[in-house]
C-alpha cells in the first residue's frame, strides 16, 4: 500500500483500439491476459538448479504424496522415479494467475481537486505518451490508444487477493530452488511464481512496467472488481487515429456518461521524429447528436 494516502499512482496501458477494447472500458472492466499468450520470448523465463532432482531421489517418501497431488491437478503425467519436471512446475505455474500490463507514469497528490489532480495527470502523461516506442509496441503502430488511470492501491486489494507487483529487469532469470519448490507450493502465489511473475529482461527497463496478478479461479469475477481502485482519467489516441474514429469513441464515453475523462492525442511533429501530445477539446453537435473536436 502507498506509504502516503493522499498519493496517487497513474499507470498507462497502451492497446489496439477496437470496439472489444473501448467496451472492456466503458463496461468497468479491465483485460486479464493469460502469460502464456504473451508474445515476448524472453518472458517468463526462470534457471532451475539442479538440486531440485537430487531432493526428489533422495527423499522420495517425503514428497511423493505432496508432488503427485500438486501437479496432478494441473493434469500433468509424472513417473514414480521423476515426479518434478522443470517445465512441468513453470507450465503449472502460468496456468494460475491472470496479469494486467501497465506502465508506471509516476505519482501525484491528491489534495486538490478532482479537476486539479486529473489536469496533473494530464501533465505526467505527456512523457510516456510522447515515446514512439511504445506506440509502435503495444498501441498498433500509432493506430490504438493509451488509457491512463489513477490508483487507490487501498481499495484494489480490499476484498480479495490481488498483487501489485513492480517488475525487476536483470541480465539473466532468477534461479528456481529447491526451498522454491518444496516449500512454496502450498501458498495462493508460490515462489515459482512470485519469481516469474517479477523477473523481466532488463531490454524492457524503459517500460518501467507494473502488472496487476489476479489467481486465475478468480478472475471471472475480478475482471469487474479490480476496476474499483482504477479511476480512468485519461484517453490518448495513437497518431494514426483518425477525427471521426475520434469522434466516435467520444460519442461513446459521453452517452455512457463517462463524463470526467478527458482525451488527447500524440501527432508526428513535421519534420521531425517526435511526436507531441495535444489535449483534445469537444462540444456536443446539436444538429447531429455528435462531437466537433477543438485541439488545444
Amino acid at each position: 500500500m502507498l506509504n502516503n494516502t493522499n498519493n496517487i499512482k497513474l499507470l498507462a496501458k497502451f492497446q489496439p483500439l477496437d470496439n472489444k477494447r473501448i467496451n472492456t472500458i466503458l463496461n468497468n472492466e479491465i483485460h486479464l491476459s493469460d502469460p502464456r499468450d504473451f508474445n515476448d520470448p524472453l518472458e517468463f523465463q526462470v534457471i532451475f538448479d539442479k538440486e531440485i532432482d537430487e531432493e526428489f531421489e533422495k527423499h522420495e517418501d517425503k514428497y511423493k504424496e505432496s508432488a503427485f497431488n500438486f501437479y496432478t491437478d494441473s493434469g500433468l503425467s509424472i513417473t514414480r522415479s521423476h515426479y518434478i519436471y522443470s517445465e512441468s512446475i513453470k507450465t503449472f505455474s502460468l496456468n494460475q494467475f491472470k496479469i494486467c500490463c501497465f506502465s508506471d507514469v509516476g505519482t501525484i497528490g491528491n489534495d486538490g481537486t478532482y479537476l486539479e489532480t486529473n489536469i496533473e495527470s494530464l501533465q505526467r502523461s505527456k512523457k510516456i505518451t510522447e515515446d514512439i516506442k511504445h506506440w509502435t509496441i503495444y498501441g498498433d503502430y500509432g493506430k490504438g490508444f493509451c488509457a491512463i488511470y489513477g490508483v487507490d492501491k487501498m481499495k484494489l486489494g480490499k476484498d480479495y487477493k490481488i498483487l501489485y507487483k513492480h517488475v525487476k529487469h536483470v541480465i539473466e532469470p532468477p534461479l528456481i530452488t529447491k526451498l522454491d519448490i518444496f516449500e512454496g507450493y502450498k501458498n495462493d502465489y508460490s515462489e515459482v511464481t512470485e519469481k516469474l511473475i517479477s523477473y523481466k529482461s532488463n531490454c524492457w527497463e524503459t517500460e518501467n512496467e507494473i502488472r496487476l496478478v489476479v489467481l486465475k479461479e478468480d478472475w471471472e469475477s475480478r475482471k469487474k472488481n479490480i476496476h474499483n481502485g482504477l479511476d480512468l482519467r485519461l484517453i490518448v489516441f495513437g497518431y494514426s487515429v483518425t477525427p471521426e474514429v475520434i469522434k466516435n469513441v467520444i460519442s461513446r464515453f459521453i452517452k455512457n456518461k463517462k463524463l470526467y475523462t478527458r482525451f488527447a492525442q500524440v501527432k508526428l511533429q513535421s519534420n521531425s521524429y517526435k511526436l507531441k501530445f495535444t489535449e483534445i477539446k469537444y462540444k456536443l453537435c446539436e444538429c447531429c447528436d455528435g462531437v466537433i473536436l477543438a485541439y488545444e
